[in-house]
């Protein structure tokens, strides 16, 4: 009977349940990767969404060339947008984000110069208010990074100018 056997039995299961666990984590680990993905993607777009239906709205209801001419430019910006995780395309939606939100401030200053004009006492609509609402229909996402020193930190991560 070879006893050299018996005294690598415990490396072997060792290396078996090692080998088990890895392959559990990566099973979660791109099951987390996909969930997160799709959170990510529903936050961005879902401001977006809300942008672009505000402005569909603001060009059938309001007579204002201006209002109607950046709201248009806020449509066709948008619909520029490639809902896909192309590099060129994320940077095209990293140029756009900015472009469309300045414009839609521009437009919904304009929507309060023109109801301000019927009703002095209307709740001014912002950009802010917008935003607060997409991030309570969205949801946070919850991350956790790890510093020098080991310490785990929670961090909100949401979609804003700088935060991606």
């Amino acid at each position: 009977m070879d006893f050299d056997e018996l005294l690598n039995l415990e490396q072997e299961f060792y290396q078996e349940g090692y080998e088990e666990g890895r392959n559990e984590n990566l099973k979660h680990n791109l099951l987390e990767g996909k969930q997160y993905g799709l959170q990510v993607g529903f936050q961005r777009f879902q401001l977006l969404g809300i942008i672009y239906g505000i402005s569909d709205v603001l060009i059938q209801k309001f007579d204002d060339a201006a209002l109607q001419k950046n709201a248009k430019v806020i449509k066709d910006l948008i619909e520029e947008i490639q809902m896909d995780n192309n590099q060129e395309n994320v940077a095209i939606y990293e140029k756009s984000i900015f472009k469309i939100r300045n414009k839609f401030r521009l437009v919904l200053m304009s929507l309060h110069k023109n109801i301000s004009s019927i009703d002095s006492s209307s709740d001014r609509l912002t950009l802010e208010k917008i935003e607060s609402l997409s991030r309570e229909i969205a949801g946070k996402l919850h991350g956790y990074t790890e510093d020098d020193s080991g310490s785990n930190n929670e961090t909100m991560m949401q979609d804003q100018t700088t935060d991606w």
